[in-house]
């Protein structure tokens, strides 16, 4: 049986990789020529974060291939929501750009 938090946010889209990268792929031509800043929600772990920037990557990639307008940057940054990262803050803040406290997840802890 699979708990809740294995079936949602960035687990989700990483056990189903397709479906990121058709997020992604999306979100990176609607913000073409601007900048975009992408969260990862409802990370446990770094290596999530790293999976995730793989993909990311990877349409990047893709899409500068076909001449696709790219967003001017791209900042990645990840919804801090479960107690197991606050004790990994600083690697955490080494892989990310910005970082967004979930204080109403965090309190059911």
């Amino acid at each position: 049986d699979l708990r809740p938090e294995q079936t949602r946010a960035i687990r989700l889209t990483l056990d189903r990789p397709g479906l990121l990268r058709t997020q992604i792929r999306a979100l990176l031509k609607a913000c073409g020529g601007r900048e975009l800043k992408l969260m990862l929600p409802m990370v446990t772990e770094l290596g999530e974060i790293a999976q995730a920037r793989e993909i990311i990557d990877r349409e990047v990639r893709h899409l500068s291939r076909f001449a696709h307008h790219l967003p001017t940057s791209l900042k990645l940054g990840a919804m801090l929501e479960v107690p197991s990262l606050l004790f990994q803050l600083d690697e955490l803040m080494k892989a990310v750009d910005f970082v967004s406290v979930g204080s109403n997840d965090l309190f059911q802890f």
